[in-house]
């Protein structure tokens, strides 16, 4: 029956034409979540360097 279940859903998918969007909307998801968390991280890395004495030169 798993089989049969597994096989019935590659079918199911087979049929959908729009992988492509699929495929281009996850990775544009995809993109914001990195970018998101790179943003987050250079944040912090900033603070941290402001809040333990770090000065920039100029």
């Amino acid at each position: 029956m798993i089989l049969k279940n597994g096989l019935d859903y590659q079918k199911k998918r087979a049929k959908r034409k729009n992988t492509s969007d699929e495929k281009f909307l996850t990775a544009v998801v995809n993109f914001l979540i990195m970018a998101l968390i790179v943003f987050c991280i250079v944040k912090a890395m900033n603070a941290a360097g402001e809040r333990f004495g770090h000065k920039e030169e100029k």
